[in-house]
């Protein structure tokens, strides 16, 4: 296994072969196998040659070797791409060429297509990056909101990505997600850190992104998911802290963001702080928050990390050396230390203000792989 990555209530993996595996709720189509029917375990394998995969809400996409993109599941808000607004059973061939890369939001897709940065789907609160919000766009844009781009990450209702000018965000700012030293939605891509970085990852109200190897992180913050050692919320990026002497966090090589905790990893040791109430924190117990990384890891040995944040529960998982997805803190299990297990997932709705108010209480699911 080489990724895996898990939307509301359906998990997809990315095997070495180029093989995409999907089980979970199929309501939507989104296990993109034919059917509506669910899995318990993964199926046959719906895309044989991809190179990269992101589940959104009820929608998964997956970069196909050569450049294209196919994309499966939900689709009322056109995030499918396919210039329509009828969900979808099987992988659509997106008509895009020269993507590298795919992120997905709550209900909107964004890739990386010869460099320039490309978005489509909902647009309520700018997630779409091209200077409008409110309006769905159906189908990928012919010209591009970004530049030079290398990396992408998007979940909820914002997005960032890394270009040559260093870290820029756009979209839902409630909380301070963009960066930008507001708490106002931006429809335009706004430069938040001005130096490139090796790791990125969007959470459901908080980003954080690796730069020279330190960490540094902005939005929400109720649980410490910031790990700068309070709860204060952040429009501007800050560091996270080691615990204790709260020197800044040095040598992290990844990061991943779930929507009330945050985990990152030093040579292949996972660290994780903020919301420990379902045991995501990977500790050994339930006890409410952890406020900074500390020197402890929680797994050795990691080539990935990954995060997850269901209902009730929250969980987290790191892909080993050997390939074996390593979870703690499942949906069904509530798992206070990492075992190795196939991991499960839950989530909330759509992008609305119940949506947003359940992300503040840690009430939506997601996943991502980020290669350490």
């Amino acid at each position: 296994m080489t990724a895996v990555s898990a939307g509301q209530n359906h998990t997809c993996a990315l095997l070495a072969s180029g093989a995409v595996k999907c089980w979970g709720d199929n309501t939507e189509g989104q296990l993109g196998d034919g059917t509506n029917d669910p899995r318990l375990s993964a199926g046959a394998a719906v895309v044989t040659n991809a190179t990269a995969l992101a589940a959104g809400e009820s929608h998964t996409c997956a970069v196909i070797a050569g450049g294209g993109l196919s994309c499966w599941g939900y689709n009322a808000d056109g995030e499918l791409g396919d210039g329509m607004q009828f969900n979808r059973n099987q992988p659509f061939s997106v008509p895009i060429t020269g993507v590298t890369a795919v992120a997905v939001g709550v209900a909107h897709t964004c890739v990386i297509a010869d460099g320039g940065v490309k978005c489509w789907g909902y647009n309520v609160d700018g997630e779409l990056g091209d200077g409008s919000a409110g309006m769905r766009r159906l189908s990928p844009p012919t010209d591009p909101i970004l530049t030079g781009a290398t990396l992408i990450a998007a979940k909820s209702m914002n997005t960032c990505a890394v270009t040559g000018d260093g870290v820029v965000c756009w979209g839902y700012d409630h909380d301070g997600e963009v960066g930008n030293g507001t708490t106002s939605e931006t429809s335009l891509p706004f430069t938040t850190i001005e130096s490139a970085a090796t790791s990125l990852a969007v959470g459901g109200l908080h980003s954080c992104a690796v730069v020279a190897g330190a960490l540094k992180c902005w939005g929400y913050n109720a649980n410490y998911q910031l790990g700068d050692g309070t709860t204060t919320e952040r429009n501007a990026p800050v560091a996270a802290l080691l615990s204790p002497g709260n020197a800044p966090l040095g040598g992290v090589t990844a990061v991943s963001a779930g929507y009330s905790f945050t985990c990152a990893s030093v040579a292949g040791a996972v660290n994780c702080w903020g919301q420990n109430a379902k045991g995501q924190l990977g500790v050994g117990n339930l006890d409410c928050c952890a406020t900074n990384p500390t020197s402890t890891p929680v797994v050795t040995g990691a080539t990935a990390i990954t995060r997850a944040t269901t209902i009730p529960a929250s969980s987290s998982a790191a892909i080993s050396s050997a390939g074996a997805t390593i979870p703690w803190a499942s949906s069904e299990m509530e798992r206070r230390s990492p075992v190795p297990r196939r991991s499960t997932s839950r989530c909330a709705r759509k992008a609305t203000e119940r949506w947003k108010a359940a992300a503040r209480a840690r009430a939506v699911h997601s996943c991502d792989t980020v290669v350490a």
